[in-house]
C-alpha cells in the first residue's frame, strides 16, 4: 500500500559519504512547483565546503528557495514542500550548542516530523557510512545519530537507503512524480490567462500504472469537520455562505485542509464522439465557458459507437479495458501536469446510456429517467422521447437477465464514452484529484466507478443538476448534492463550467475573510 500519499510525504533518505542521496533526495520532489531547501550546514567560509555546497545549488531548480537553519522543528511548520540536507549536520550543530558535554534533545524534531501534513524529505547519513572520528565525541555522535534515525524511521511514511547511486527502499514504496505535491496548496495563481485548447486522439501510446481499488484514497473527514467549523466563525454581516458552506467543506475534504483555497489549475477534459469541429477550434460554449472561467480544456476525440445497444452487446470486454484505460490516464496525466480539478464534458447525449446504467443499478423506471426532447424552437418531441424510452426498454429486456458488474454494462450497452468517464473517475480518484460532474454521463461513469471501487464517489462535485431527471436520482444514490438549477442546454459539461466561478468565489471568501 502506498501510505506516502495518504500522509503526504514524509521520506527519510538515508547513504553515505558521496552515496547519491542527495540527488535522490532532490529528484522525489523535481515535480513540486515550489520547493524550500533547508541547509543545515556550517556556513561557507571553508573553500572545499563553499564548492561543495555550491554544486549542491547549482544542480537544483532555479525556482526553489535555499535557507540556511538549525531550527528544523519551527521550519516544518511552513506549508511548503521542504527538503532538509542533511540531518548529521543539524545534529552537529545540536552537539556544539551544548558543547559536546551531554546527548542533544530530539524529541521536538521528532515530534514536528511525526505532525508535519506537507511533502518533507530528509537526508542523513547512516551511522558506519560516513567519516566519524574514532573519540567519545565521535561516539556520542554516532549513537545519536542512530537514535535519530531510529525514531525518524518510526514517524516517517517512506525510508529509502542509497547505495552507489541506487535507491533501496526500507519502508513505503516508491512514489510517483505527484504523490509528494499533489496536496500542497499555494496561493491561488489565476488561470483565466492561460485557458486553451488541447486535442489528442484516441491512441494516447501510453497505460496508467495499475491500481488496487481497495487502497484508492478518501478525502479527509477532519479537515472537513475542521472547516465547517470555521465557517461558522466567520467574520460577515449575513448568514455566511449558505448552500456554498456544504461545497467548501466538501473541498477541504478534497483538499485535506480546514482552509481550502481556489482551485488553481482545473480541466475540462470533453469527450467528443460525436466529431463536432468546433471545440477544437476554439469555437463554441464550452470554450467561451472555460475561458471565462479559467478553465483549459482538453478535447479528447474518439470514435463513435454504431452498434444498437437494444440488438448485440456494443462493446467487446477488450474494447471496455481499453476505454477504461484511456480514461484513467487522461485523468493521470491531467493530474501529474498539476490539474487539481478535473470537469468531466460531452458533446454527445448520453441519456440514453445513462438512463438504463441508472434504472438497472438503483431499480427506478427506465422512462422516468429520460428528460423530454426539445426542438429548436421551444417545443417538445414526444415522438422523440417516446423512441428514446423504448430503446431503453428494449436494451434493458435484452441485458435484464445478466450480470449487472460495471465492465459488463459498459461492454452490453454503456459503450466507449461512458468507459472513458468511469476510468476517468477512476484514475482521478486514484491522483487525490476531484472530478465535477453536471450530467447524465456524469453520474452514470459516478455509479460505475462506484461499484469498481467505493471511494471515487466521495471525489465527485456536483454544483449543478441542470433539472435532468437521471442527474436527479443518480446524485441522490452517490450522495452529491447540488445548490444550483441553471437548467442550461449547452451540453454536459457547461453547468459545471457556469457555476466554476461561484464555487472559486466561495472558497476565496471562506479562506480570506477574518474569524470572529
Amino acid at each position: 500500500m502506498l501510505l506516502m500519499t495518504e500522509a503526504y510525504g514524509r521520506v527519510l533518505v538515508l547513504g553515505g559519504i558521496r552515496s547519491g542521496k542527495s540527488e535522490y533526495a532532490e529528484s522525489l520532489l523535481s515535480g513540486a512547483p515550489a520547493v524550500t531547501y533547508l541547509a543545515t550546514g556550517p556556513s561557507a567560509d571553508d573553500d572545499a565546503w563553499a564548492e561543495r555546497i555550491k554544486a549542491h545549488a547549482e544542480r537544483r531548480p532555479a525556482h526553489w528557495t535555499t535557507r540556511e537553519t538549525t531550527d528544523l522543528a519551527a521550519e516544518l511548520d511552513s506549508p511548503a514542500p521542504l527538503l532538509v540536507d542533511d540531518l548529521g549536520s543539524w545534529l552537529t550543530a545540536a552537539f556544539d550548542a551544548v558543547r559536546w558535554e551531554q546527548a542533544p534533545e530530539l524529541g521536538a524534531l521528532v515530534d514536528a516530523v511525526a505532525a508535519r501534513r506537507g511533502p518533507l524529505v530528509m537526508v542523513s547519513p547512516e551511522v558506519g557510512l560516513a567519516v566519524v572520528p574514532a573519540t567519545e565525541s565521535g561516539r556520542r555522535f554516532a549513537d545519536a545519530l542512530g537514535t535519530l534515525n531510529r525514531r525518524l524511521a518510526e514517524v516517517c511514511d517512506g525510508v529509502v537507503l542509497v547505495v552507489a547511486g541506487a535507491p533501496i527502499w526500507l519502508k513505503g514504496t516508491p512514489p510517483s512524480a505527484s504523490d509528494l505535491t499533489r496536496r500542497i496548496r499555494t496561493a491561488p495563481e489565476r488561470t483565466s490567462a492561460r485557458p486553451g485548447v488541447l486535442v489528442t486522439g484516441t491512441e494516447l501510446g501510453e497505460l496508467p500504472d495499475p491500481f488496487d481499488p481497495l487502497t484508492l484514497p478518501l478525502p479527509d473527514e477532519e479537515a472537513r469537520e475542521a472547516a465547517r467549523a470555521r465557517l461558522s466563525t466567520l467574520d460577515v454581516s449575513g448568514a455566511g455562505l449558505g448552500r456554498m458552506a456544504g461545497q467548501v467543506a466538501l473541498a477541504a475534504a478534497l483538499q485535506g485542509t480546514p482552509t481550502p483555497s481556489e482551485f488553481t489549475d482545473v480541466r475540462l477534459v470533453l469527450l467528443n464522439s460525436a466529431a463536432d469541429p468546433k471545440p477544437a477550434r476554439g469555437e463554441g460554449a464550452f470554450p467561451l465557458l472555460a475561458d471565462r472561467a479559467g478553465v483549459r480544456v482538453e478535447v479528447a476525440v474518439m470514435a463513435a459507437d454504431d452498434v444498437d445497444p437494444a440488438k448485440e452487446d456494443v462493446l467487446t470486454a477488450e474494447q471496455v479495458e481499453a476505454a477504461i484505460d484511456h480514461g484513467r490516464t487522461l485523468a493521470t496525466r491531467a493530474a501529474d501536469s498539476g490539474a487539481d480539478l478535473l470537469i468531466l464534458g460531452s458533446t454527445s447525449d448520453n441519456g440514453q446510456a445513462a438512463a438504463a446504467v441508472t434504472a438497472l443499478l438503483t431499480g427506478a423506471e427506465p422512462a422516468a429517467l429520460l428528460a423530454t426532447v426539445a426542438l429548436a424552437d421551444g417545443s417538445v418531441d414526444d415522438n422523440a422521447w417516446m423512441d428514446r424510452a423504448a430503446g431503453v426498454r428494449d436494451t434493458l429486456r435484452r441485458v435484464r437477465a445478466g450480470a449487472r458488474d460495471p465492465r459488463t454494462l459498459l461492454a452490453a450497452f454503456g459503450g466507449s464514452e461512458l468507459a472513458v468517464a468511469t476510468g476517468l473517475v477512476l484514475g482521478a480518484t486514484a491522483r487525490r484529484t476531484p472530478v465535477l460532474i453536471d450530467g447524465p454521463l456524469g453520474v452514470a461513469a459516478g455509479l460505475l466507478a462506484r461499484d469498481i471501487a467505493g471511494q471515487t464517489r466521495h471525489w465527485l462535485l456536483l454544483l449543478d443538476h441542470g433539472g435532468h431527471p437521471t442527474v436527479k436520482l443518480a446524485a441522490d444514490v452517490l450522495g452529491v448534492y447540488p445548490v444550483l438549477d441553471l437548467k442550461l442546454g449547452l451540453g454536459e459539461g457547461a453547468n459545471a463550467l457556469a457555476a466554476l466561478p461561484m464555487l472559486q468565489s466561495s472558497l476565496s471568501l471562506a479562506a480570506n475573510l477574518c474569524t470572529g
